[in-house]
């Protein structure tokens, strides 16, 4: 486990149950950047390694993250932990994404990379980005994530030699001024919330087209208070799944339907 605490006051990292600090071969076990960590984590282990980076600082974690493994070097996985009660994350600065993951072209399965009990008011930040992440190649998952306010997309799925897949669970994500996901990507939203999205016009909320690259697993979840222009809500792929899903108090503006009419092919559960 790779150590992060920009403060250097951390009592103790404990995301990860039965793993300590892992050290960079030169003593240190504790690193004040995620960008510090990786580049550590790059000089060890091989193409199945899985990575997990416990962020403990006190009080907001201030960093542009870049997850670059287009050439294989930090393995199958990364996971991104952070650990503490109200710990809070604010980008480093204006970019693409505050926090980008990149995986292997070309990989079967795909790169996966994950980021947990992420919590976040943004408009408290300096700095925003135009997506908080985007994946490439690569699948992502959040999980426990709180976050509110953010001047963008929630992910932006970037094209690549593969199409990702995009997985949200156990979050909650309120007032973006932009979509959930946006791109050609595989969906699954599960126990989360999603509340207050203003994707910009002819964006829905959630993607989809007829590809064979994209899927939509949309089940225990609430949609509400969402305000879509010129296009539906949930433009999903044939196939989708929805489960226990409550669609309430959402505009759609200058579209003919909430949702698309491929909705009755979906498979309701």
């Amino acid at each position: 486990m790779w150590c992060v605490d920009a403060t250097g006051t951390a009592p103790v990292f404990d995301c990860v149950p039965g793993l300590s600090c892992a050290s960079d071969g030169g003593g240190s076990d504790e690193f004040t950047t995620v960008a510090a960590a990786l580049s550590a984590a790059r000089s060890v282990g091989g193409p199945s390694d899985a990575h997990h980076v416990c962020i403990e600082t006190a009080g907001t974690h201030t960093e542009n993250i870049v997850v670059d493994n287009s050439d294989g070097a930090l393995g199958s996985s990364v996971d991104l932990y952070f650990n503490g009660e109200g710990n809070d994350y604010c980008p480093g600065g204006a970019g693409d994404a505050a926090v980008m993951f990149i995986g292997a072209p070309n990989q079967e399965p795909l790169n996966s990379y994950g980021v947990g009990s992420m919590a976040g008011d943004f408009a408290a930040c300096a700095s925003s980005s135009d997506a908080l992440f985007s994946v490439q190649d690569a699948s992502l998952r959040l999980d426990g994530a709180r976050l509110s306010n953010f001047d963008g997309h929630l992910v932006n799925a970037v094209a690549g030699s593969e199409s990702p897949s995009v997985q949200i669970l156990g979050s909650r994500a309120e007032r973006f001024t932009g979509a959930m996901v946006v791109g050609d990507a595989g969906v699954s939203l599960d126990n989360s919330e999603i509340s207050g999205f203003t994707p910009p016009f002819g964006t829905p909320l959630i993607p989809g087209d007829a590809s064979a690259t994209q899927f939509a697993n949309l089940t225990y979840s609430a949609l509400f208070g969402n305000v879509v222009l010129g296009a539906p809500l949930i433009k999903i792929p044939r196939g989708g799944r929805l489960g226990q899903l409550t669609v309430a108090a959402n505009i759609v503006v200058d579209y003919p339907n909430l949702l698309p009419r491929c909705f009755t092919e979906l498979e309701a559960v």
